[in-house]
């Protein structure tokens, strides 16, 4: 196969013909132009998964959010104790039990963060792992079928 620039499709049908009938600069390079700027964005996109692919394969849990969630944590602890004092007086009046609050809506919140980044953690990685090897693979077929003229 001849590499050589103005690139034409190794294959053409039967009766075409491979260079255009008015010689232009557009018509000689597209294919070539194609290609490269596939390439380009191809590279590009590779280089932004790599670098988000690092941040997957940390495992501890950012400090910032542990802290701020932390301070949540304490706040809603603090404000539903106020609000469980209240509710027993009243409970105790009326004699009635919510069986519809069956969702501990005061439990903490930064255990169950916890587990759930480390899930998240594993599944981006093998997201982008996935990613990788499916844009590798569809760019080879793309820049491919460009050059036998599929």
């Amino acid at each position: 196969m001849d590499f050589s620039l103005p690139l034409t499709p190794q294959y053409t049908q039967t009766g075409g013909t491979t260079k255009a009938a008015t010689s232009s600069l557009f018509g000689d390079y597209a294919i070539a132009a194609t290609i490269l700027f596939t390439l380009v964005v191809f590279l590009f996109e590779a280089y932004l998964n790599f670098r988000q692919r690092k941040s997957y394969h940390k495992t501890d849990f950012p400090r910032e959010l542990e802290t701020t969630v932390g301070n949540i944590d304490r706040e809603t602890k603090s404000s539903a104790a106020a609000a469980d004092n209240k509710k027993e007086e009243s409970s105790k009046s009326s004699g009635d039990d919510d069986k519809k609050d069956k969702v501990d809506r005061n439990a903490p919140i930064l255990p169950q963060l916890k587990s759930k980044f480390s899930h998240a953690q594993s599944y981006g990685l093998d997201k982008i792992n996935f990613s990788i090897f499916s844009s590798t693979y569809a760019v080879t077929e793309e820049v491919v079928f460009l050059l036998y003229g599929f």
